[in-house]
């Protein structure tokens, strides 16, 4: 696991790296790599790849004052409103409340 999660966060600004290429760095097939993360997370191997990205943005929104467009493309999101939305249904709520509340404490 720590591997594969080592490889998602060295290619973590390539916003086309998924399943495929993540299989192909670990050297295992994609359907071996979506068996062995579904049975571990209970997630599919692109969900995965997910989760690790906006737990990144996560870090970045509270260390960072970079803009939320720029923490967008750094994770390797291509659309900011994508990354919205899978970041609200992860933390349940927005990048920018997120960054608002982290600010108060």
């Amino acid at each position: 696991m720590q591997k594969v999660q080592q490889v998602i966060l060295d290619n973590l600004e390539t916003a086309n790296f998924g399943p495929d290429k993540l299989a192909k760095a670990v050297a295992i097939s994609r359907t071996q790599l979506h068996r062995k993360l579904k049975a571990l997370t209970n997630t599919s191997t692109s969900n995965y790849i997910n989760i690790i990205r906006l737990q990144e943005a996560q870090k970045l929104l509270m260390q960072t004052d970079k803009s939320i467009s720029e923490i967008t493309y750094m994770v390797g999101f291509s659309s900011p409103q994508y990354f919205s939305k899978n970041f609200s249904a992860l933390f349940g709520t927005t990048p920018s409340n997120y960054r608002k509340q982290v600010q108060k404490c």
